[in-house]
């Protein structure tokens, strides 16, 4: 997934800084042939998400502005100047070096006489969190579509980053600053909204920069595009904890041939588990398993089950390594299952229970191995690129979700929230490419250092 760091100003005049701002709109010419057909036609009303403007106290606060909006369609009173005082900020220019909107809002947020930025969507889930405590989930690096399908048609509206035309920009728009984190990505036109509804060819959002921007309605295509060019970032808020979810599954699985594992406590036995929730989970599609999912059987005629996916069995995906909850106790057993005998399981993605549980990667699939490699699940159809950089040339595609990794290195800032990229081998062709960490589901202790953990760091 590309990584953008939000726009500040580099080598700009004071007096010239507001015709090039972040959260300022600022006409340019689109590429031709942006658009990008969409598969989900469901249209969902815009929702009555609560309007607040920018201007003319926060002529750079969009991000805050529309966290505003977002706590209080959650039912939290909140003002934006609260929030702007409360954000993480950093310098704009330090010992030579530009802020990094991934760790804090860049500069100055009030006035345009100051160099100034924006911030990205690690600070403002960090501070969304101290209203809504375990109820914000950061959804950088979601499709559209599920984006769309999975929270906004659930009356969930998502705070995002996209630029102030709305649209694809040309590769002119962008620059890369140096920060003490690394090389990030940025572009001036950088803007923050809030998802608000969509149907089949457009989206309505709330702009904090327009006095009338409540439930704007934008082409679907240009503003999917211009999300994406700005790294996939987004969060939203969860529903109110509910007492059907899961507890936290807690050991992870070396392999199927283990065929047991211990201390693996559910609050409730198996059949009480099924059905599920869905104000707290959702249905996903086979292909999208991650290790700590659940699989539900809930078909009339057979007896209710549930049931976690701990990862593949092999990079085929001809098995799965399930682990079965134990009935009444705190152990619970993994196998391997046929990849068709899962066709009478329902996956389901957790998004938030009493314990604050989400389903997570849990080990089997992100692991270094004898051979050296690191094995992990990943992001499917991955891009991979020429460098470690996001807009390096593409030079090939991961299609399967779980693949190896022959070593690592130190790259461009990106979406993940740090710097480091792995080598593999693609699906497309036998060229060999980068991948940044986002999209792997590696922890980010095990990114901080995988040559810690056994991964060989790549030749220069």
């Amino acid at each position: 997934m590309s990584n953008l760091a939000r726009s500040s100003r580099l080598g700009v005049l004071v007096f010239t800084l507001a015709a090039a701002s972040a959260c300022t709109a600022d006409a340019i010419d689109a590429p031709e042939n942006a658009d990008v057909a969409e598969s989900a036609a469901t249209a969902v009303v815009p929702l009555d998400v609560p309007f607040v403007a920018q201007n003319p106290e926060l002529p750079r606060g969009c991000e805050v502005t529309s966290l505003t909006m977002l706590l209080r369609d959650a039912g939290v009173t909140i003002d934006k100047m609260t929030l702007a005082q409360q954000v993480k900020k950093v310098p704009y220019l330090a010992n030579g070096l530009h802020g990094d909107p991934y760790e804090g809002f860049v500069g100055n947020m009030t006035t345009f006489s100051q160099q100034g930025y924006g911030v990205y969507h690690g600070p403002i889930k960090a501070l969304a969190e101290q209203y809504l405590p375990g109820r914000i989930a950061d959804v950088t690096g979601t499709s559209f579509d599920d984006l769309l399908m999975q929270h906004v048609a659930r009356s969930r509206p998502v705070w995002i980053v996209t630029n102030a035309t709305f649209k694809p920009l040309t590769a002119s728009a962008f620059q890369t600053w140096q920060t003490k984190s690394g090389p990030a990505r940025i572009t001036w036109h950088e803007h923050s909204v809030v998802i608000t509804g969509f149907d089949a060819t457009t989206v309505t959002i709330n702009d904090p920069l327009d006095a009338h921007g409540k439930n704007k309605k934008l082409a679907r295509a240009d503003f999917r595009v211009a999300w994406e060019q700005m790294g996939k970032q987004a969060i939203t808020y969860l529903p109110a904890a509910t007492a059907n979810a899961p507890a936290l599954l807690q050991q992870s699985v070396a392999s199927c041939t283990t065929k047991s594992i211990t201390q693996v406590p559910t609050t409730r036995t198996a059949p009480q588990l099924a059905p599920f929730d869905l104000t707290a989970s959702h249905a996903i599609g086979s292909t999208e398993l991650r290790p700590g999912d659940a699989l539900n059987r809930n078909v009339a005629g057979s007896a209710r089950h549930v049931a976690f996916f701990a990862g593949w069995a092999d990079a085929a995906h001809s098995a799965a390594c399930v682990v079965q909850p134990g009935q009444a106790t705190t152990t619970a057993t993994a196998q391997a299952y046929p990849a068709s005998a899962l066709r009478e399981l329902t996956p389901i993605r957790f998004e938030n229970s009493p314990a604050g549980w989400r389903s997570a990667p849990i080990g089997i699939d992100c692991s270094v191995h004898a051979d050296g490699k690191l094995y992990c699940t990943n992001t499917p159809g991955a891009a991979m690129h020429a460098a470690m950089t996001a807009s390096s040339a593409t030079v090939n595609h991961l299609r399967t979700t779980y693949s190896w990794f022959e070593c690592w290195g130190t790259g461009e800032h990106h979406a993940g929230g740090n710097t480091t990229w792995y080598r593999t081998t693609g699906d497309d062709n036998p060229s060999k490419g980068w991948i940044p960490a986002v999209d792997l589901s590696t922890q980010p202790d095990f990114d901080a250092d995988p040559s810690a953990r056994g991964l060989a760091k790549c030749a220069e």
